[in-house]
């Protein structure tokens, strides 16, 4: 019997390595000693289910490629690279300073600098469209659109007695939605 009411769970922590291509793994802290290399850390989370929704998210807003060392070195397509998730690190479409980008930005999400982040995003689209590069500018102002809808601070709920329960399943999404993303998020 469980007399003590624990259980063997450790939290979780989001590790980013420090590679040319870094990788961002979700680990237990017990399975730090296993793993060889530098990294960045970000947690503890206690919530494994909240983690890998707000990981999922942030892999649509910023893509990430977590395909092995030896993945990379034989060009072999991961997963996510299949369903545009993943930029290409696995198979050589994007340099080493795009990615290094791509994972500075969510470094800074995961520090909740939201903020700052929206801030500088802002200005390398404006640089993009200035360049004449519009395809770029365009896929930062999706990230920014993308951030900003994942992201809104403010759920304002009023309950009626007419309310479908469609609408309140929406609606009571939205707000588990929220719950799961406030820790990385600034507060005002």
């Amino acid at each position: 019997f469980n007399l003590r009411l624990k259980d063997d769970k450790t939290p979780l922590y989001i590790f980013i390595t420090k590679e040319e291509f870094p990788r961002v793994l979700l680990l237990r802290k017990t399975q730090l000693p296993d793993y060889p290399g530098r990294f960045r850390v970000f947690g503890p989370y206690t919530s494994s289910y909240q983690t890998r929704i707000v990981l999922r998210l942030v892999r649509r807003i910023f893509p990430f490629c977590n395909a092995t060392t030896g993945q990379k070195q034989h060009h072999i397509a991961c997963f996510y690279s299949h369903i545009n998730r993943c930029p290409g690190a696995c198979t050589g479409r994007i340099s080493p300073k795009e990615y290094a980008r791509n994972i500075i930005v969510l470094k800074q999400f995961l520090m909740g600098r939201r903020k700052s982040l929206a801030k500088s995003l802002k200005g390398e689209m404006q640089t993009a469209a200035k360049e004449l590069n519009f395809e770029r500018a365009r896929a930062i102002r999706d990230q920014l659109m993308m951030l900003e809808h994942v992201v809104q601070s403010q759920v304002s709920v009023t309950w009626l007695d007419g309310v479908r329960a469609a609408d309140a399943d929406h609606l009571q999404s939205r707000m588990n939605l929220w719950k799961t993303l406030a820790p990385f998020i600034e507060q005002k």
